[in-house]
């Protein structure tokens, strides 16, 4: 049987959360914002709240590393199509 393959690879712009700790002033605690982050992997799925991409992907068809990211979160998405011809 045929382990299942991926077909496209996404790269990510998101904004990750970030918590910081120390004390400052509350006008400077208004300034903080979060990190933007760019994720490149194999798209495993996406839906309406989330996208799964995984670092790794093996012939048996198996994921490893997996990033769960809120789509609320993502500011722009590019998928690349992998050819069969690719994972050769």
């Amino acid at each position: 049987m045929k382990k299942e393959q991926p077909t496209k690879i996404a790269i990510i712009t998101w904004e990750d959360p970030m918590t910081f700790t120390g004390w400052r002033s509350l006008g400077k605690s208004r300034a903080k914002h979060g990190a933007q982050t760019r994720s490149v992997g194999f798209l495993v799925s996406e839906d309406r709240d989330y996208v799964r991409i995984a670092l790794d992907w093996n012939m048996d068809g198996e994921t490893n590393g997996l990033g769960v990211i809120p789509r609320k979160s993502v500011k722009s998405m590019h998928l690349i199509n992998i050819t069969p011809r690719m994972l050769k």
